[in-house]
């Protein structure tokens, strides 16, 4: 499972099912 989501503060979360990404911009 491959979940994006976005909110609008700049905030992008990754998660693919081992772990999490998160990126700010």
């Amino acid at each position: 499972m491959f979940l994006f989501d976005i909110p609008l503060f700049g905030i992008l979360i990754i998660d693919y099912g081992r772990g999490h990404i998160l990126l700010i911009f």
